[in-house]
């Protein structure tokens, strides 16, 4: 069935066709879209529990734009965010007959490490709350998260492994909790090597990691486990003489008694 903006497009063929300007229809744009996060609510699994600010009420689909302190958070930025939107309510909505998802199913961040004054000067940045603000976009907002100005506490940690201070990343590293040891390992590696090579402090190396997951299962260890490949001084180390003789019989008192005269 032909659509008005064919016949449109075909009048304007024949308005153009003596000039240096070309028209196509319909034509397909083979360029691939990356969002940089897409955080979708599945239908299994449990809620959230609230605890990451700025991301507290999420919709069903959030398209998220990231950048670091090396790259800006510009208007450029907001408008291929917009861009993303538009193509994947499409793609989802599937049925072409059909009316797209609601508007409400969708929500749109852009997360910087420093804060956008170079956004601020060609848009009007709302501010919400310490470190929260807001765009306007057509009929709605996206929320603009700013790592530096947020403060600093436990629902903040997330987000303070990625600042540029080497103090609130170290808090960020030590007050998140992480949920699975494969991310965490997998994230402190490669946050490591990332600020290595942009030439900031990484307050947390790799045998840090490996430390804290000992501490955090030493519970699971059976005593052997626990002693294991540890020699007889190393063991009774920090133990005063009452300690180390408690629970000997007499005879095996006296027994290390003479082992130890001079």
């Amino acid at each position: 069935m032909i659509k008005w903006h064919q016949i449109l497009g075909n009048a304007l063929k024949d308005c153009f066709s003596d000039t240096s300007y070309s028209v196509e229809i319909d034509k397909e744009l083979m360029i691939k879209q990356f969002p940089d996060i897409l955080l979708v609510e599945e239908h299994q699994g449990k809620k959230i529990d609230q605890s990451l600010r700025g991301l507290e009420n999420l919709a069903k689909y959030n398209i998220i734009t990231y950048k670091s302190w090396r790259e800006p958070l510009d208007s450029w930025v907001i408008d291929e965010l917009g861009c993303y939107y538009v193509l994947f309510r499409k793609i989802i909505s599937q049925e072409p007959d059909k009316p797209l998802l609601s508007e409400k199913n969708f929500k749109l961040y852009g997360i910087s490490t420093r804060f956008p004054y170079k956004l601020s000067k060609q848009e009007e940045l709302v501010y919400e709350e310490p470190g929260i603000y807001y765009v306007k976009r057509g009929t709605g907002k996206i929320k603009i998260i700013v790592i530096s100005r947020l403060p600093k506490q436990k629902k903040t940690a997330l987000w303070q492994m990625f600042s540029t201070r080497p103090d609130m990343i170290e808090y960020g590293l030590s007050e998140y909790k992480w949920k699975r040891e494969d991310f965490r390992k997998s994230v402190l590696n490669e946050l490591t090597m990332k600020y290595k090579k942009e030439g900031l402090n990484m307050p947390y190396t790799e045998q840090d990691w490996f430390r804290d997951v000992a501490l955090d299962h030493m519970g699971y260890l059976t005593i052997e486990e626990r002693l294991r490949g540890l020699g007889p001084e190393e063991r009774l180390r920090g133990l005063g003489p009452e300690e180390r003789l408690r629970g000997l019989k007499p005879e095996e008192i006296k027994t290390y008694l003479k082992s130890i005269e001079i």
